[in-house]
């Protein structure tokens, strides 16, 4: 019977020894429960930083294509405004020429231009008022000379009260 009560002295020591560590091991784990918890709001806080600090470049980068892509567009309202024809520059001359066209649709379609202006941009105002002859193949005289499309009004040797006449190429 002493050998039982020591064997449950025994038992008893043990299972108090492993009360106690029991005890220990949920202390840590509870300890880095919080640490875990601690760990995983510091992430999101700074995660949080990350997306705020990357949304504002992202806002910078796009204020500065928004502030590029306006001093484009005025520096290209400048120009437009440049080339009007109010706005005659010192050497340049106000002109008038009209147009007429070999099927006689356009007769006498007078468009105020500068000697300045590339011949294809007036061509392009007639074609805003004509469009049916965008799908054709054209080309243009004054006097019998051919016009050449890129070269400006007085490259062309066009003055004011030309009359350009438009030809149609068949195909």
């Amino acid at each position: 019977m002493n050998e039982e009560r020591n064997q449950n002295k025994k038992l008893e020591n043990k299972i108090k020894t492993l009360t106690k560590e029991l005890e220990d091991e949920k202390s840590k784990n509870k300890n880095l429960t919080s640490q875990l918890n601690h760990a995983k709001k510091t992430i999101k806080n700074l995660s949080d930083k990350l997306n705020s600090i990357n949304l504002k470049n992202d806002n910078n980068k796009l204020q500065n294509i928004i502030n590029m892509k306006n001093d484009e567009m005025n520096k290209l309202k400048s120009k437009l405004n440049d080339n009007t024809i109010e706005n005659i520059q010192l050497g340049e001359e106000k002109l008038e020429i009209s147009f007429m066209s070999c099927d006689q649709i356009i007769n006498n379609f007078i468009v105020p231009c500068k000697d300045s202006d590339l011949f294809v941009r007036i061509e392009e105002n007639l074609y805003d008022e004509y469009s049916e002859y965008k799908e054709k193949v054209t080309y243009f005289t004054v006097g019998g000379s051919i016009i050449k499309r890129f070269k400006t009004l007085k490259e062309n040797n066009i003055k004011s009260g030309s009359i350009i006449m438009l030809n149609i190429i068949d195909e």
